[in-house]
C-alpha cells in the first residue's frame, strides 16, 4: 500500500466499523475453528500484518507473530509493542515447516506484489502444523475493481469458486467459505461502480472516518452478519471469508 494508506489505517482502525467488524469475524473463526494443542500455547501468525491491530487480537489466544513486506508496517506494529515480527514477502515466508497453528491471511492474497497466489497458499499449508487452520479474507467480485483497489495495490478481486479451487489445490480442506459485508453491499457497490466510471484525480481507498452514529450502525450490522455466518450462507458481499484446515 501507499504510505498514506498505512498512516490512515493506523489512525482509524481502532474505531472504524470495517476493521472492527473484520476483527469480530476473525475472533469468531478462532473461537470455532482454532486447533487444540497440548503442553503449549497456540502459535498464531498474521501474514501481511499491516499496522498490528489484528496481532493484538491474536495475542489473546496465544503467541502472536507478524510478517509484512513493508518496513513502514513493521514500524507501526512495533509502536503497538510487538517485537516478534519479520519483514518478508508472502511469497518467501521465513518460517519453519509445521511451526504455527493458525495463519491469518487478511486481504493479502489479492495484492499486486504477489505474482503466484497458489504458491503462497502452498507455503502457508507447509508452515502450518497438522490440523492447523488458515483464516482468510479477500475482496470479492472483479466487476467492483476500481480506485479503492488501485490505492491499496490490489491485483484482482476473487470469485468464490476460484478461491475454493485454489485452497483445495494447495491441499486444504475448506471448512468455511462464503461472503461477508452483505447488508451494505448494494450501497457500497453503487459507490464503487460510480468511482470506477467517474474516478477522481487521485486513487484513494474507501477507508475514511465516518460519523459516530453511522460508524456504530455499520459495525452493528457487521456484528450481526458474524453471528449469522456459520448458520447460513450470505448470498453476496464485498468480501469473501474462508477457514481452511491442513489435513
Amino acid at each position: 500500500m501507499e504510505s498514506a494508506e498505512y498512516r490512515k489505517m493506523y489512525q482509524v482502525e481502532d474505531r472504524h466499523w470495517w476493521f472492527r467488524g473484520k476483527r469480530s469475524l476473525v475472533a469468531a473463526f478462532l473461537s470455532r475453528y482454532a486447533p487444540q494443542v497440548r503442553g503449549r500455547r497456540l502459535r498464531l501468525l498474521d501474514i501481511g500484518c499491516g499496522t498490528g491491530k489484528v496481532l493484538e487480537l491474536l495475542a489473546e489466544s496465544g503467541e502472536a507473530l507478524g510478517c509484512d513486506f513493508s518496513a513502514e508496517s513493521i514500524l507501526f506494529c512495533r509502536a503497538r509493542g510487538f517485537r516478534r515480527l519479520a519483514r518478508a514477502s508472502a511469497e518467501r515466508l521465513p518460517f519453519r515447516r509445521e511451526s504455527v497453528d493458525v495463519v491469518c491471511l487478511l486481504d493479502v492474497l489479492y495484492h499486486q506484489g504477489i505474482s503466484d497466489d497458489r504458491a503462497v497458499l502452498r507455503q502457508v499449508y507447509d508452515l502450518l502444523a497438522p490440523g492447523g487452520v488458515l483464516i482468510l479474507t479477500d475482496s470479492a467480485f472483479q466487476f467492483l475493481y476500481g480506485p479503492h483497489d488501485r490505492a491499496v495495490h490490489a491485483r484482482q478481486r476473487y470469485g468464490r469458486t476460484e478461491l475454493r479451487e485454489k485452497l483445495e489445490g494447495a491441499g486444504f480442506r475448506v471448512e468455511r467459505l462464503g461472503f461477508f459485508n452483505c447488508i451494505l453491499f448494494p450501497l457500497a457497490a453503487t459507490v464503487r461502480l460510480w468511482q470506477r466510471f467517474f474516478p477522481g484525480e487521485v486513487d484513494q481507498s474507501s477507508v475514511t472516518d465516518v460519523r459516530e452514529g453511522l460508524n456504530r450502525l455499520f459495525f452493528m450490522l457487521l456484528r450481526w452478519e458474524v453471528s449469522l455466518i456459520g448458520r447460513i450462507d450470505l448470498p453476496f458481499g464485498l468480501s469473501l471469508c474462508a477457514v481452511a484446515r491442513k489435513i
